[in-house]
């Protein structure tokens, strides 16, 4: 009676959390949500509280695109529904109604199978439609609205010159013969299904003799399928026996998306044999199944704006993120946005005929996310080893040009942020985030404000650095006091590692680009809240590292640079905490052993004879560097410590000492390549 999260994090670990939960009070809710095409908030809110848990529902004010990798028995519940009641919080007006996460961010579910078939093919660049096909008249009675949202499909395809076999409508020809030979006559690239379908329902066709009083009984089959004709099912069966495997899968049914245990609950833990999950284990790379009756003009929404974005060559999480939200906003109080289950790689993009995977974007950008995403990859790329930034800033600073004024909202100013962040632009980077900031039209996550605080406390001591004597306003020093009072103010959000951490980095470069009792008084709140985020994180060695070294920071003036038996103690316990297999490790892995060493040789005194270790082990961390600015970060760590040594140690010759073999450290890892 319980739900595992392991949340993957940029950290070298991912944070497992359990979250207990009452099966029958959750399933009632869930009942309720998708009994009918209505959107109820307070049960979507509701939900979040019972399913998240808590230290999961402050990262929620600060999400961003997310990947739910489910497990059978995780997969059933309507995750893309939920909405936090207090998410509004972190907006500017303290009225504003928040949005579900699903339509504000992305949402892309993948499923956990051991069942699949091991090597799928895919061949062709056609396209199988099928809508409202003939079926019990009085059980299924026609759906003007699914023929028509596959019409407009077909059509929407056919205008991109692809090869479309429809089965479209309800007439003599329209019979399950006809949908069963479509299925199989060709090799399919897209299918898409619009129509009723079925979730264990009841078949009486049949009997048998009773053993008992030897008299002819009815016997009962259940299936769950797509209704194609009188008493005919396309099932999991159907698709099993399919030979080439499409590359994009729509089913637009109500039901059909749905795992076994909703809507009926007999038996909620076990998955059904449905659709949806028979095209994810033979290998279809995005799947999407309504999990529930949809609303038909929502529905037709949500469709053409998937297609349309998808055949513009836009990649599948950001297609089913503007569906929905296209679909929420034109249909306010209807919960289609919410039904679709959306399985898939959010990255997969439609290879068309005719049309090469080079050029599937335009030119230019058509919509402000459709901006923001290309934003986006520019400052992904930056992150490439040997990547030319130089020309990658070239590249955002002509896009920045065209955009139209009346794009620039909230989103725009984010990406622009980041991108500028990630290609070390600072000044730019800070001036988006601060643009996004006073964006009153729009919500602004916490994410921001802390991406606002990191960049601007490093814009600080850049222009320090640059300059010692800059008194231009607002000053270095200045630019990080209103960074530590907006970060004082995250916090009242809640505590967190990140938060904590952001903040005592914040004092660390005050402590930079200050002198005399001011810098001392920042190295303790720098100590302080790195203890902080160490404590509210037992066994972390990141955040028992950051406090460690402010600790010994410190405690250099009032121990003349010499440190205490329990501190080496501490270091060298560390240091042997995260020893391990090099090759097994990514770029911060191997960053954080360097400077679990690097710390215990300088706390213990043996920084002169360990110059040539720790020079080799950053080193090898710098091999595994994505982009020049993580490394960056290391040097810049180094140098910080060089002038803390400079002026904290009060014994001479230990000062020169120490100073001299950090800059020979720091001068031999800026000069190597």
């Amino acid at each position: 009676d319980s739900l595992r999260f392991n949340t993957l994090t940029d950290k070298a670990r991912t944070e497992v959390s359990l979250q207990a939960i009452d099966l029958a009070q959750v399933d009632t809710f869930i009942e309720q949500s998708i009994r009918s095409t209505y959107d109820d908030p307070d049960i979507s809110k509701t939900l979040f509280e019972m399913l998240v848990p808590h230290q999961l529902k402050e990262q929620s004010l600060n999400l961003d695109d997310h990947v739910l990798i489910l497990n059978e028995k995780a997969a059933r519940y309507p995750w893309e529904l939920l909405q936090d009641r207090w998410a509004n919080k972190n907006q500017t007006s303290t009225t504003a109604e928040s949005l579900p996460m699903s339509v504000e961010f992305g949402m892309i579910r993948q499923l956990e199978s051991v069942t699949f078939r091991a090597s799928p093919v895919t061949r062709g660049n056609k396209v199988l439609v099928i809508g409202n096909p003939l079926g019990n008249g009085d059980e299924f009675p026609e759906l003007p609205g699914a023929e028509s949202e596959a019409a407009t499909v077909r059509a929407m395809l056919n205008s991109r010159n692809q090869h479309v076999t429809e089965v479209l409508g309800r007439d003599s020809k329209t019979d399950a013969r006809r949908v069963i030979l479509a299925l199989h006559a060709d090799s399919y690239r897209i299918m898409h299904f619009a129509g009723h379908g079925v979730y264990n329902y009841e078949l009486n066709n049949d009997s048998k003799n009773c053993d008992l009083c030897g008299q002819k009984v009815p016997t009962t089959t259940r299936v769950t399928g797509m209704v194609i004709g009188d008493n005919s099912f396309l099932t999991p069966a159907n698709i099993k026996s399919i030979r080439f495997v499409p590359e994009l899968v729509f089913i637009n049914c109500c039901h059909l998306g749905r795992e076994e245990g909703t809507p009926r609950l007999e038996n909620p833990h076990k998955l059904a044999a449905n659709l949806a999950t028979e095209f994810i284990r033979m290998g279809v790379k995005a799947v999407i199944a309504a999990g529930w009756a949809v609303n038909d003009r929502a529905a037709e929404t949500f469709a053409n704006t998937f297609y349309g974005l998808m055949l513009d060559g836009r990649h599948f999480g950001d297609a089913v993120r503007d569906a929905r939200k296209a679909t929420y906003l034109q249909h306010h109080g209807s919960n289609t946005w919410g039904a679709y289950q959306c399985y898939g790689n959010p990255d997969f993009q439609l290879k068309l005929a005719g049309k090469s995977e080079s050029h599937s974007y335009k030119e230019e950008a058509v919509s402000e996310t459709e901006l923001a995403s290309k934003i986006d990859h520019i400052g992904n790329d930056a992150k490439i080893s040997g990547v030319d930034i130089h020309g990658l800033r070239k590249k955002l600073e002509s896009l920045e040009e065209r955009i139209p004024d009346h794009w620039m909202n909230r989103d725009v100013h984010e990406a622009l942020g980041r991108a500028y962040g990630e290609l070390g632009a600072l000044r730019k980077a800070t001036d988006h985030y601060k643009a996004a900031l006073d964006d009153r039209k729009s919500s602004v996550s916490l994410q921001t404000i802390e991406q606002l605080v990191s960049l601007q406390t490093k814009l600080a001591v850049k222009r320090w650095r640059d300059n010692p004597a800059d008194h231009d306003e607002p000053t270095p020093v200045k630019l990080i006091n209103d960074s530590i009072t907006m970060m004082r103010d995250v916090l009242k959000f809640g505590e967190s590692v990140e938060r904590l951490s952001i903040l005592a980095s914040a004092y660390k470069r005050k402590a930079w680009v200050t002198t005399g009792n001011t810098r001392i008084a920042a190295l303790k709140r720098m100590q302080e809240y790195y203890g902080k985020a160490s404590e509210s994180a037992p066994g972390d060695s990141y955040s028992l590292l950051n406090y460690l070294t402010a600790k010994t920071v410190v405690g250099w003036r009032k121990n003349r640079g010499k440190s205490g038996e329990k501190s080496k103690q501490e270091v060298k316990a560390l240091a042997a905490s995260v020893t391990g297999n090099e090759h097994q490790r990514d770029f911060w892995g191997l960053v954080r052993l360097a400077d679990s060493l690097f710390l215990k040789s300088l706390v213990c005194g043996e920084i002169p004879a360990d110059q040539h270790a720790i020079i080799s082990h950053y080193s090898i961390a710098k091999k595994r560097a994505g982009s020049p600015g993580e490394f960056n970060s290391v040097t810049e760590h180094i140098e910080f410590l060089a002038l803390m040594a400079q002026s904290q140690i009060t014994d001479r010759e230990r000062k020169i000492e120490t100073v001299n073999s950090l800059r020979k450290i720091l001068n031999t890892l800026s000069n190597k390549r």
